[in-house]
């Protein structure tokens, strides 16, 4: 997830059936897919780095933070999700 998704904004509203639709970070389905995957880890007792359940703690509170508005996602969103990502890449390798 951190390196197969487009980082970059399309220069127009993403829609369903644009090319790469579903490889953009700036979809909500991708930050969904994230906490799935911490959710995940956690069940397994997979993540045990105090640095690394901090950065998932604060993950959780970003997406709790916007959870049911309709604004767009940042590139400052998507590096939260990097950061979040880059943490469980160092914890799990």
């Amino acid at each position: 997830m951190r390196f197969d998704y487009i980082e970059e904004f399309p220069s127009e509203r993403l829609l369903p059936g644009m090319p790469n639709y579903h490889k953009y970070k700036c979809r909500t389905n991708f930050f969904n897919t994230v906490s799935g995957v911490i959710l995940r880890l956690n069940q397994l007792k997979l993540i045990n780095g105090s640095e690394t359940k901090k950065g998932c703690e604060e993950f959780f509170k970003f997406c709790s933070s916007i959870r049911g508005t309709k604004r767009f996602y940042t590139q400052e969103d998507i590096n939260k999700a990097n950061r979040v990502l880059d943490f469980l890449i160092k914890e799990l390798s």
